[in-house]
């Protein structure tokens, strides 16, 4: 997971939202000798009493106010895309809606539109990340004149 998934990803995001804004992104504990070094410890150094990140908040003791010392949730930053994506709703459907859409072939138009009138109502949990996926194939063969 750490090589394959879920680290290249969060570093792709993290590198387009900061390039996005023109800043520039740091992941100090991505240095590979701290990651290998944290890999051999014992579960009980890396959470311990319902406290994550348990080796890291004892070697900052001191050093960090105790609101964060003791904070339990992470904090960062994300971007708003259903926030974005239900603002921008109409226009969505009506992609959806398309002609090309429809004659792309690859996937259900009247699921996918139904669908995604329902997460943007907010009367089911759909992925709003799939609805954002499906929407960008679609711009990129209507973009690019390509069918299926």
């Amino acid at each position: 997971d750490l090589t394959k998934y879920s680290v290249p990803n969060l570093l792709r995001y993290e590198d387009k939202n900061s390039m996005r804004f023109s800043v520039e992104g740091r992941v100090p504990f991505l240095d590979h000798v701290l990651v290998e070094y944290i890999l051999t410890l014992p579960v009980d150094q890396k959470i311990k009493n319902g406290w994550n990140r348990y080796v890291y908040r004892n070697a900052l003791v001191g050093f960090l106010p105790k609101e964060i010392e003791k904070r339990r949730k992470k904090v960062g930053f994300t971007t708003p895309e259903s926030d974005w994506m239900r603002q921008k709703a109409d226009r969505i459907i009506k992609e959806f809606s398309s002609e090309e859409f429809s004659s792309l072939g690859l996937f259900s138009q009247k699921k996918v539109i139904a669908e995604f009138k329902a997460w943007a109502e907010g009367r089911n949990s759909s992925d709003p990340l799939l609805f954002w996926r499906i929407l960008n194939v679609h711009l990129w063969a209507k973009i690019y004149n390509i069918s299926v």
